[in-house]
């Protein structure tokens, strides 16, 4: 398994670098910005990452939360509590999905559901709910709190949608209120469509 292990880390090791080059392009918070450009280039201190700089011993890869390895793409993606995050959203909007293999292919797959004039604030959702989850992991570790997700996916797009309105002042709607129907903001929930990968 350790061998395994070895191989997976160094073949995913160079796989996002799409997100790192058009991260740059996004309007977002610096902070978050930072974040996902660090993500996208496999360089967060995931347990993961940190074995493979020396910092922990192999014996402390696991998760936490699920106790599997704790790579960068399981903390916002894979993991159980992060999958139970985006299934709460992308419920809401009656998309049936399958978790993606890679960063680069769910952020591919996320602003492929929205097309039309929020496409934006769609986008914006994906980047909250990812520094989320970063920062949920951070409490459950370093201060030994447990998330709900609810609140999580709740916090994550009204802080999305309080970002959105400093550049577009005349959006008419609370974070509350796209939380309620937020289907409106994805074109394709109304066909039942399907992100799988």
């Amino acid at each position: 398994m350790r061998d395994q292990w070895f191989q997976t880390s160094a073949k995913n090791h160079y796989q996002f670098c799409f997100l790192a080059i058009r991260i740059w392009k996004e309007k977002l918070p610096p902070r978050i910005q930072f974040f996902i450009w660090l993500l996208a280039r496999d360089r967060i201190s995931s347990n993961d990452a940190l074995v493979r700089r020396g910092v922990l011993n192999y014996n402390q890869l696991a998760c936490s939360y699920c106790a599997k390895v704790e790579s960068n793409i399981h903390i916002v993606l894979h993991c159980s509590f992060a999958w139970r995050f985006w299934s709460l959203l992308l419920n809401k909007c009656n998309v049936i999905w399958v978790t993606p293999l890679s960063l680069q292919d769910f952020y591919t797959q996320w602003i492929s559901l929205s097309a039309g004039r929020y496409r934006n604030l769609w986008k914006l959702f994906w980047f909250f709910g990812t520094w989320n989850l970063w920062k949920a992991r951070n409490r459950r570790v370093f201060q030994d709190e447990m998330e709900d997700v609810h609140s999580l996916v709740f916090l994550s797009i009204c802080k999305a949608v309080d970002f959105y309105r400093v550049h577009f002042h005349d959006f008419p709607f609370s974070g509350n209120g796209v939380f309620r129907c937020i289907d409106f903001f994805c074109n394709n929930s109304y066909y039942g469509h399907s992100m799988i990968s």
